[in-house]
């Protein structure tokens, strides 16, 4: 009994403390998380979601298997896969911009930032 007892008090030595920021930076990633996921579950995305996390968990399989052709492989897709993302879903990232823009600025900041925006599509 005794050596259970040491074991979680030196446990509790070896976790850091805990402070307002660590907290804070939990509930911003909760929040950006808990964001993407409703975006993602709104659209179209969802079933692209899926399929991204197959290849990622397929990709570490063949890292760990030493599968190095097929992992290579799988890398590349992934990272030609980014690009191809962002092309396929512009409209819906044009739509989550503009939500966070017009939610954050003020009309006339808004209108501005929408017409730069504009320029650079």
């Amino acid at each position: 009994m005794a050596t259970i007892r040491e074991f979680f008090q030196n446990l509790l030595y070896q976790v850091p403390a805990i402070g307002i920021t660590d907290i804070v930076d939990i509930l911003v990633v909760s929040i950006i998380f808990y964001s993407l996921l409703r975006l993602i579950r709104s659209t179209s995305a969802a079933r692209v979601a899926r399929a991204i996390l197959l290849l990622l968990a397929i990709t570490l399989l063949t890292d760990v298997l030493n599968l190095y052709t097929l992992n290579w492989l799988l890398n590349k897709i992934l990272e030609v896969g980014a690009i191809a993302l962002i092309i396929v879903f512009q409209p819906e990232l044009r739509r989550a911009l503009e939500a966070v823009t017009v939610e954050t600025l003020t009309p006339i900041e808004a209108m501005n930032v929408l017409y730069q925006l504009k320029q650079l599509l």
